[in-house]
């Protein structure tokens, strides 16, 4: 009895070309699966996250939203920006739909757990209709005050106190994510974790990860630079991450930290792991707009393309 199989790609995201920034699995379901099984695929993929999309009747109904779900090797998330842009660039490249219906006024509507997203297909000068730039409209940030030891995580970081920023406070993400602000590129690319330990103290905290970031960047090209861990999640650096990218420039934005005119900003931010991997995302932020209007983008490249057994 042969097992039942599915179209597979894999699809690097926030990549400026093909084997960068972070690659995605995406599966293009045609029929409900387990979360069980999801969890086993997730796993063989081994990617930070795999998306699972169901495209079945989008044919006959192209308005409808898209059911998307996010796992990664260990669990499932509530939001993935980098495997969102992943799924879209999947359909776009599978033709599931006509690649020209794809485009600002007609988005990509995909379902989620955390709520309806809207991806956008934006073609550029320097981009092309295969590779168009995918905009991303995020949830509206929202942060809190993570009243954590600073002492404590400096050491977890594997850095001294007077690397992090004496003014900007601890605050907590929608996403459960900690952001620390550096006070320099090279103290930031210096930063070696203990994962362990780590992981430990985000599960006490009920975290996802912990964002460091710095404005004080080796290009004037580049407005923010970041690196991301998450080993509660089964991830213990990201190459490049989307969703902790809304959250982040606005919080930046309200800090003073990165350029607005006319309360809008338009940035290029660096994510990556010293001497790997890492990408671009394009943050847009628009103050104006209440709540605060938040998109990231990005391009991606699909890599590995086949089919992938369900489990049983």
């Amino acid at each position: 009895m042969t097992a039942a199989s599915v179209p597979f790609l894999l699809v690097d995201a926030f990549a400026e070309r093909p084997f960068t920034g972070n690659s995605a699995g995406v599966v293009l379901l045609d029929r409900e699966i387990e979360p069980r099984a999801a969890q086993a695929i997730a796993r063989e993929v081994n990617s930070a996250e795999t998306a699972f999309v169901r495209v079945d009747g989008l044919a006959l109904d192209p308005t409808r939203p898209i059911p998307l779900r996010w796992f990664t090797p260990s669990v499932e998330v509530d939001f993935c920006g980098h495997a969102t842009i992943a799924a879209a660039a999947a359909i776009h490249a599978a033709r599931v739909r006509d690649a020209e219906a794809i485009t600002a006024d007609a988005p990509l509507r995909f379902e989620t757990r955390s709520g309806l997203l809207e991806v956008f297909a934006m073609i550029e000068r320097d981009a092309t209709a295969a590779h168009p730039l995918w905009r991303l409209r995020m949830p509206e940030p929202k942060f809190e005050k993570a009243p954590l030891n600073v002492l404590e995580l400096a050491r977890l970081l594997g850095a001294e106190l007077e690397v992090f920023d004496p003014v900007l406070p601890l605050v907590r993400t929608r996403d459960q994510d900690v952001i620390v602000v550096v006070s320099a590129w090279q103290r930031l690319n210096e930063l070696r974790p203990n994962m362990n330990a780590l992981r430990d103290w985000c599960r006490k905290h009920r975290l996802r990860g912990v964002i460091a970031t710095t404005t004080h960047t080796v290009t004037k090209a580049a407005h923010v630079s970041s690196r991301f861990f998450a080993p509660a999640a089964g991830v213990d650096e990201d190459p490049v991450t989307g969703s902790m990218h809304g959250p982040l420039v606005a919080f930046l934005a309200a800090h003073g930290r990165v350029p607005v005119e006319g309360g809008v900003a338009e940035l290029n931010c660096l994510q990556g792991i010293p001497g790997d991997r890492g990408g671009l995302v394009r943050a847009y932020l628009d103050l104006r707009e209440k709540p605060t209007k938040v998109e990231i983008g990005g391009r991606a490249y699909v890599s590995i393309q086949g089919r992938v057994v369900l489990p049983t």
